[in-house]
């Protein structure tokens, strides 16, 4: 029986990473599952053993880690884009070029932790997974700049 219930328990932890998502105990069995704090994670299958992964966090969450002069900011948006309103000390590598993982790899350190954000999120998180998969460790903005915006936090133009 022991057998059996660890390997349920291995293959619904898989199953839900695969969904790229699981859910924080709270310890509140009043709540909902739809109440429970989310948290997406990117963990590609290939990478299960290594534990490669990046976190998407909320405009509060990213204000906190750019505070932080250690930590690099990567727009990965196109150049015009980036010259309309940027995040201060944003680096910009634009995700769609055919060169963006060699750029990124010439440019970004590997052993600091990289806060990546684009117009809505999804670009940066298509770039996060990529970047995951050469070893860096990583934060997506979840909504982009168009939450940053709306949220009213600073961007600049130079």
């Amino acid at each position: 029986m022991k057998h059996f219930t660890l390997f349920c328990m291995l293959f619904v932890s898989t199953t839900l990473l695969a969904q790229k998502q699981y859910f924080l105990p709270t310890g509140d069995n009043s709540m909902d599952e739809k109440e429970r704090p989310l948290i997406e994670v990117y963990l590609p299958k290939q990478e299960l053993a290594k534990g490669l992964i990046f976190e998407n966090t909320d405009v509060q969450g990213f204000a906190k880690l750019v505070a932080d002069t250690n930590v690099v900011v990567l727009d990965v948006r196109t150049a015009s884009e980036f010259a309309e309103g940027h995040l201060e000390r944003a680096i910009n590598i634009d995700y769609h070029q055919g060169d963006f993982v060699e750029k990124a790899r010439a440019t970004l350190p590997i052993d600091k932790k990289i806060a990546v954000y684009c117009r809505s999120g999804r670009r940066s998180a298509g770039a996060a997974a990529k970047l995951c998969d050469e070893g860096y460790k990583l934060v997506n903005l979840k909504g982009g700049i168009i939450a940053w915006k709306e949220a009213d936090m600073p961007v600049i133009t130079k």
